[in-house]
């Protein structure tokens, strides 16, 4: 019905009739057929058609044109069909018959009138046929979007190809993109790109199957080639109706089309030129009179730079820089008016009607991925301003005559452009996103200027844009942090260039914004903010500086709204491990205090960040434990944050999952002077009993993964081997059964590591064999999964199981020689698998684990007296961890 009826009256389709579609890659199951079989015995029956062919009126009657149009013989051959529902011409040819009576109760009873009606002239006749007409497309097309708002995504996506064209051919089938181009109504057309809208929004596991098609000729089309077709002609069709496009609701809804589909396509999987299209159709509606067109342009360019994974014509695209960088007219920050209208006549220029060499022109232009506008007004100049990045700070310069509104002198006039609030927040938008994944290419070297801009819009009267100004500030933070860690300010940001911007933020507004009493939002982001400074940086701040964040971030932890409270202990999470705060007692005390307060609070998302500031607090303090000169935290105070991280343990699954984290830190933490203490020996006791429930129960894994490792935590403190061995008992069982039984391989990867932990043999006990005995069969079981998507940590799983065996070969003793043959014989073919694959694929940083086992079991070999077992057993050691599989075995 929709397929059809989209297109009624428009000319060239007046043939469509309502088909059955069904959906793609689906066998259709012909019922008419085996009814007729059943009833006559097998024996086949031909059905005659009907032949519904009418005279043809006169060229005066329209109504009878009309009429006729709708009803004409249903032999006549069919313009177009579903992409899959019919394979072969004769299945269309058997479905004709019994579909004729169910196609003329399908003709609206608007057709079915007598020539009474009908006594108007003939031009006011067609124009009531064409209003009737429209009136029909639209109906149509808001029962698409009804449909699509019910439907379900999965079943939704079997009708694409029967509603998007998936060939260079698009005009010849009834398609969505048909109706686009070719309906005469604007609201047709607008309801066009919102059905498209809905079709694309949760569509991206969909289209990630989406490739280019090979050169090489093959004789059928693979899906993913044909979903590729579909994204490729969607890109094409839209970028055709924008140029051609004069009513703005209409161009709006096309530009939010345009960045839904930018948001779901796998660029790196398409062949390049897409987005260059895109670029150049966007570009000039970013000086629309209409502000609303100009916010979605800049939606569909923050689609463009958000798109991961990043491809190479996407950073070529946004580091080409504009005319009025090149000629120095950054003080402005406008394109001189004659150079805007001569770019704008060279990109804005009306697409050819469909069916002109322009669809030639556009496969050639995908094929070189050039993009004349780009050139028109770009060069790769070192340090010239990205063309983006200009338009966004162009249209965040404070107003100089009144509220939105700038003027500039360009090319000698006054040019008055207006800048509403909704396309300044869109450019931070926009911002934000270049500062996350384009920041060393676009932004670190005009940091200069965006730091004097933010001061001035993080002062601004609109709260939406100083909220968006602290955001852009949080992504700049995080980017230099990054930077610094990964090009040791060598390349693109230094060490001094951060510092001057962070000195310059925090002497401007940006404390206002935290101290801001009337709006949380600001609050909470002006937090975010101070968690972006990084250590570097912070160590280098004046102290007054870092007192003043201390002091605020301590302050609104105090908040009365939630986010602020949330926002205040991520960032105290985050500057405790800050060398210069974690070894102040005062600090860590403070710290603590307000954790253990905050950890009893009523909001699940202020507990949730005070528990992994707790886990960062226990590394903290960890960490000062390994230093000689710094002073440790009292004895009290550990006692407390221990049976406050206990109590925690059963909380919500988000908040467990830190807390088991700081549980493992702090039993590491307790001495042997403290485990002397009636109360430290409860607590640690409750400790390893909490560690291990939460390791073996639950359905989050994160928790039993993260319990996993805190139990490795613990088992670090030399202290806890000298008491009772219960814990002992309770430990090595838990992690032992975790790492051969589990489902979850991360979980068994933590219980692996856990058993590597233990640093002299002494310390496992009776343990050792047992230990060997669950890695070896969680060797053997390790392609065992019920979850394919294990798969991916398997080679992590085995990885961990062998340098777990490396470490306890390094430790065995001449007794243990004697139990570990008959275990090590039994798994012999598995440990030379896996452990020569191993080998092949160990870091260097991990070989040494293996040249410790090997040498270690060469000195056990050269003992004298070692009884058959005993040699065998080191013999089997040495060969597989040494790889040399030509040492003899010895036999009774």
């Amino acid at each position: 019905m929709v397929k059809t009826y989209m297109l009624y009256g428009l000319q060239g389709y007046t043939d469509l009739r309502p088909q059955q579609v069904f959906p793609a890659n689906l066998f259709l199951y012909d019922i008419r057929q085996t009814a007729l079989h059943d009833g006559t015995g097998g024996k086949s029956v031909r059905v005659k058609k009907r032949n519904l062919q009418r005279q043809k009126k006169s060229d005066s009657t329209t109504n009878r044109n009309v009429e006729d149009g709708g009803r004409k013989n249903h032999s006549s051959p069919i313009p177009t069909q579903s992409f899959c529902a019919y394979t072969f011409r004769d299945s269309a040819h058997n479905m004709m018959a019994t579909e004729s009576s169910l196609e003329t109760s399908l003709y609206p009873v608007w057709l079915k009138t007598s020539d009474s009606d009908f006594s108007d002239t003939e031009a006011g006749q067609a124009a009531k046929n064409r209003v009737t007409q429209g009136r029909v497309r639209k109906s149509a097309l808001s029962l698409l979007i009804t449909v699509t708002k019910v439907c379900d995504r999965k079943l939704l996506f079997g009708y694409w190809s029967s509603l998007l064209p998936d060939g260079p051919n698009m005009f010849q089938a009834p398609t969505l993109c048909t109706s686009l181009l070719k309906d005469p109504s604007p609201h047709s057309r607008m309801l066009v790109p919102q059905s498209l809208i809905l079709m694309l929004t949760g569509s991206r596991l969909y289209l990630s199957q989406a490739e280019k098609s090979s050169k090489s000729s093959i004789p059928f089309t693979p899906f993913s080639v044909t979903i590729g077709n579909m994204v490729r002609e969607l890109h094409q069709s839209l970028c055709l109706a924008l140029p051609m496009e004069n009513s703005i609701p209409v161009i709006t809804q096309l530009l939010k089309c345009l960045a839904a589909l930018v948001q779901n396509t796998p660029y790196h999987r398409l062949e390049p030129g897409l987005i260059t299209r895109v670029v150049r159709n966007v570009k000039p509606h970013l000086r629309h009179k209409d502000s609303d067109v100009q916010v979605a342009s800049l939606t569909v360019l923050g689609s463009i730079v958000a798109v991961e994974p990043s491809t190479p014509e996407i950073t070529d695209i946004l580091c080409k820089s504009s005319i009025s960088s090149r000629q120095k007219h950054c003080d402005t920050g406008l394109i001189p008016e004659s150079e805007y209208k001569m770019c704008r006549d060279h990109d804005g220029e009306k697409c050819q009607q469909p069916g002109s060499n322009q669809d030639a022109d556009y496969e050639d232009e995908l094929e070189d991925g050039t993009d004349a506008f780009v050139d028109c007004i770009s060069t790769d100049v070192n340090n010239q301003m990205s063309w983006l990045l200009e338009v966004c700070l162009r249209n965040l310069q404070p107003s100089s005559l009144k509220e939105g509104i700038r003027t500039v002198n360009a090319g000698g006039g006054a040019v008055f452009l207006p800048c509403s609030a909704p396309v300044r927040v869109e450019c931070l938008q926009v911002l934000t996103v270049l500062a996350r994944n384009y920041y060393t290419q676009v932004i670190s070297s005009h940091i200069g200027q965006l730091m004097q801009l933010l001061g001035q819009t993080l002062s601004d009267g609109n709260v939406t844009i100083c909220l968006h100004s602290g955001r852009v500030i949080e992504a700049l933070g995080n980017s230099m942090q990054q930077c610094l860690q990964e090009q040791g300010g060598t390349t693109g940001v230094s060490l001094d260039k951060n510092l001057q911007f962070w000195q310059t933020i925090l002497s401007g507004p940006l404390i206002s914004l935290v101290q801001n009493a009337e709006q949380a939002a600001l609050r909470a982001a002006g937090c975010d903010c101070l968690a972006t400074i990084g250590t570097g940086v912070f160590e280098q701040l004046p102290r007054d500086k870092q007192i003043l964040i201390v002091t605020l971030l301590f302050g609104c932890s105090h908040d009365e709204e939630i986010s602020v409270r949330s926002s205040a202990l991520r960032a105290l999470g985050v500057c405790v491990l800050f060398p210069t705060l974690r070894e102040d007692i005062h600090f860590i005390i403070d710290t603590s205090d307000c954790v253990i307060r905050t950890l009893h609070d009523e909001s699940l998302l202020v507990r949730m960040k005070a528990s992994w500031s707790l886990g960062n607090l226990s590394e903290a303090l960890v960490l000062n434990s390994m230093a000689d000169d710094i002073e440790d935290i009292p004895t009290e105070l550990l006692l407390k944050l221990m049976e406050t991280s206990i109590k925690v343990t059963r909380d919500n699954d988000k908040v467990r999952s830190s807390a088991v984290r700081a549980v493992g830190n702090f039993v590491r933490l307790i001495t042997e002077e403290m485990m002397n203490k009636s109360n430290f020996r409860e607590f640690n006791d409750k400790a390893i009993t909490a560690l291990v429930r939460n390791a073996t129960t639950g359905n989050n894994m994160k928790v039993r993964w993260n319990a996993c490792y805190a139990i490795g935590n613990t088992m670090r403190n030399s202290a806890l081997y000298l008491e009772n061995s219960a814990w002992q008992n309770t430990v090595f069982t838990t992690i032992m059964n975790l790492v051969q039984d589990v489902r979850n391989f991360k979980v068994r990867i933590s219980a692996a590591l856990a058993l590597s932990i233990p640093q002299s043999r002494q310390q496992y006990g009776s343990y050792y064999i047992t230990a060997w005995t669950a890695l070896l069969n969680g060797l053997d079981n390790s392609q065992n999964m019920e979850d394919f998507s294990e798969y991916k940590h398997c080679d992590n799983l085995l990885d961990q199981i062998c340098l777990t065996m490396g470490h306890l070969a390094s430790l065995a003793t001449r007794d243990d020689l004697t139990f570990l043959h008959d275990i090590l014989i039994f798994h012999l073919d598995t440990l030379k698998h896996h452990l020569l694959k191993f080998h092949e694929r160990v870091v260097p940083e991990k070989a040494g684990v293996l040249s410790a086992a090997s040498s270690h079991a060469t000195s056990l070999l050269q003992l004298q007296g070692l009884t058959s077992s005993q040699h065998n057993a080191a013999t089997v050691l040495v060969s597989i961890f040494l790889q040399d599989p030509d040492l003899p075995l010895q036999y009774n």
